[in-house]
């Protein structure tokens, strides 16, 4: 009798990666991949904001209050219109990117908007404002060129995810390994069965079965072998 150490050697020594195939990204949950991930692009792709809020130039706020003049407004997907001056600030919304000029945003709670006459003002009472805050950089995730997924990688949702972000319609993975599942035992019977006396149903062989899908292979169920 093998020990599971053993029994696992074995196997190791007498497998190899098998042949590769492309399928589609929504299908690749779960599979292999047979070739590393290398990014096209900067994630994020931009200076964005992490808040709603106002952005500023941090040395205009240095001792943490001031009162700016607001010159636009940029929500995500937008980008706005002009460079800030000192003096000035944008109103932003997260996920939108930092306009030229600032370099930091401060919360909207911090914040306050004060109407004089052609002008819209906001009135900042926070903490002194240092470079960065409230904003993440271009490329803190990833840069272009990274190898963001190494080959061998089984892929989870979160995987397919950034698959997505990187623009992967497809993906090179193994093909799926077909795993034959065999109960053994003169006591089990069918599921389907009412035990007898000294009878206990397959359940083993359901589980095992979920094992290998669970890890990507094919279950091949071969029911039941007697001792």
């Amino acid at each position: 009798m093998h020990t599971v150490d053993q029994a696992l050697e074995a196997i190791t020594l007498n497998v190899a990666p098998g042949p590769v195939e492309t399928v589609p990204l929504c299908e690749a949950l779960g599979r292999v991949l047979a070739e590393p991930i290398d990014s096209d692009i900067d994630s994020p792709p931009f200076d964005k904001a992490l808040m709603d809020g106002f952005a500023v130039r941090a040395e205009d706020i240095a001792d943490g209050t001031a009162t700016l003049t607001v010159i636009d407004e940029v929500t995500a997907g937008q980008v706005a219109s002009q460079a800030i001056q000192p003096g000035q600030a944008i109103q932003i919304m997260t996920g939108a990117p930092i306009p030229d000029g600032a370099d930091a945003v401060v919360q909207v709670e911090d914040t306050s908007i004060e109407n004089h006459e052609q002008q819209v003002r906001v009135a900042i009472d926070t903490r002194p404002v240092v470079p960065g805050r409230n904003m993440i950089h271009q490329g803190t995730s990833m840069r272009r060129g990274d190898t963001v997924m190494p080959a061998g990688r089984q892929l989870r949702p979160q995987e397919l995810g950034l698959l997505a972000e990187l623009g992967r319609q497809s993906l090179v993975v193994h093909r799926q390994v077909t795993v034959g599942v065999l109960a053994t035992g003169d006591e089990l019977v069918t599921i389907d069965c009412q035990p007898g006396a000294g009878q206990i149903r397959n359940s083993n062989e359901a589980m095992l079965a979920a094992q290998v899908r669970a890890c990507g292979g094919l279950a091949l169920e071969l029911g039941i072998a007697r001792d």
